[in-house]
């Protein structure tokens, strides 16, 4: 089927009205990162054992009723992923002497661990 210039033109009109509507569409969108993980995700995310794991939660509990962490960082068998990571980094200094040296809670700064974390688990199962 030939077609004219004109017909041509309107199509490639067409096409550039509706392009963006399809790249939208077709877009790949970001998966959004669960707040909450249990004892299993940090095990295998982080490495440690179950030990390890339990104990950081321990440790998380301590830190609740010192007033660093909220209270809803715990739920009932869920941790809280940016609490974890908080923790996780810091827990010798908050049990020693140098805790006044730690730096106050930052959930923000702490899922962006999260994030590079669950970005490179998965890169490396792909």
């Amino acid at each position: 089927m030939q077609m004219t210039k004109a017909q041509a033109i309107a199509e490639l009109e067409h096409i550039y009205e509706i392009l963006p509507l399809i790249a939208e569409a077709v877009k790949e969108e970001k998966k959004p990162i669960n707040q909450y993980g249990k004892t299993s995700y940090f095990r295998d995310m982080y490495g440690q054992s179950m030990g390890t794991v339990k104990n950081r939660k321990e440790g998380i509990r301590r830190e609740i009723r010192s007033g660093r962490y909220p209270e809803s960082a715990l739920i009932e068998r869920f941790i809280d992923k940016a609490v974890y990571a908080d923790y996780n980094r810091f827990f010798k200094h908050l049990e020693g002497a140098t805790r006044k040296y730690v730096p106050a809670y930052d959930p923000a700064e702490a899922m962006v661990l999260v994030r590079k974390m669950e970005g490179e688990a998965s890169e490396q199962s792909v």
